[in-house]
């Protein structure tokens, strides 16, 4: 940024990445005094709350591994490190629970899409008419059966090799 076509010097970001969880984390450490959490304070401080280090001194984690939760670097806190954390900081139960929200996100559901048909090459279609009256189909990557490549395969194309042994009277007999 400029003021006046003058460069104004950015603050240096000396804790990396935000994210919701460092955010919450960090708000929660500056929300709560060294007294208020049992921890003896000596000399200036620079921070309001409690340091970092003294949260993972209370939770019992590595400073490491909290800066690296605060961080968005580790995506996989226990729920005993949650709860260690929680206590640590004297969270209420909504707070808790909003922690744990935060730290365990509701994974994303993609829509599934009903996979494209997958056609047999001419080579394997050869090949496997060639091989006569020998029961034999050609099987896709997701095991859905080809279309036209057994004789009484037009019934079920694209149907997957499971689903056509549990409903089919002959694949059962065989």
């Amino acid at each position: 940024m400029t003021m006046e076509g003058v460069p104004v010097p950015q603050p240096l970001d000396t804790d990396g990445p935000v994210t919701e969880l460092g955010e919450f984390l960090r708000s929660r450490r500056d929300r709560i005094s060294p007294d208020e959490a049992g921890v003896n304070s000596y000399g200036r401080r620079r921070v309001p709350g409690l340091r970092r280090e003294e949260l993972a001194q209370l939770a019992g984690i590595s400073v490491t591994y909290l800066t690296r939760l605060e961080q968005g670097q580790s995506q996989n806190a226990s729920d005993a490190i949650i709860d260690a954390l929680a206590r640590a900081l004297q969270l209420d139960a909504d707070e808790r629970a909003h922690l744990y929200a935060l730290a365990h996100p509701a994974p994303s559901r993609r829509l599934r899409t009903t996979p494209r048909l997958e056609l047999a090459k001419p080579g394997a279609e050869r090949l496997l008419h060639s091989m006569g009256d020998v029961a034999a189909v050609l099987l896709g990557r997701f095991n859905d059966i080809s279309p036209g490549t057994a004789p009484d395969t037009s019934c079920w194309p694209g149907t997957s090799i499971a689903t056509h042994l549990r409903t089919s009277r002959i694949a059962r007999t065989w």
